[in-house]
């Protein structure tokens, strides 16, 4: 299964949902569920009277800085399109919340997600630049549940099910 690696606050923004689309500067065809690994590095935190600090603290809490996980696998999201930024003008998934959270700026790519899948427990796990791939039975051998169904590594016509602990969000 393809996983990415985002820093932190991105990271749990996306697989909240506050965070539609992944803003970056290459486009990819990849579509379906992608593994979320939030990376050690945190980015820069915003000031107490900016926009996205009142997001991350209506989501996450008041300590989220210090909260939110690193270096951990977070969630799942679906990955259902890649445009360029340009396009999301008027875009009804194109929110006030989601115009916070990347560089949407000319040039750049807005990958939109449409399921946003959290882990209850994070799992700690290495990351790696770009895409990366994680072995499909990394949950189910980890006994966390419960099952979301993602295609089997044998052949596309077999499905796998592999043990999520997820909370609805």
């Amino acid at each position: 299964m393809l996983a990415i690696s985002l820093w932190q606050p991105w990271a749990s923004l996306w697989v909240s949902g506050r965070k539609v689309h992944e803003t970056r500067h290459w486009r990819t065809s990849y579509r379906g569920w992608l593994i979320v690994h939030a990376g050690k590095r945190f980015d820069e935190a915003p000031s107490s009277g900016d926009p996205l600090c009142r997001l991350l603290i209506a989501e996450f809490g008041p300590n989220w800085a210090t909260d939110l996980p690193r270096g951990a696998l977070v969630g799942l999201v679906h990955l259902v399109d890649c445009v360029p930024t340009r396009s999301l003008v008027g875009d009804v998934a194109f929110t006030e919340d989601d115009s916070l959270c990347g560089d949407f700026s000319e040039g750049r790519y807005a990958w939109r997600a449409n399921d946003f899948r959290k882990l209850q427990r994070p799992m700690a796990y290495r990351g790696a630049q770009g895409f990366f791939r994680i072995a499909p039975n990394i949950f189910s051998a980890a006994n966390i549940d419960p099952p979301i169904r993602i295609p089997g590594p044998v052949a596309t016509k077999d499905i796998d099910t592999i043990s999520l602990n997820l909370r609805p969000t």
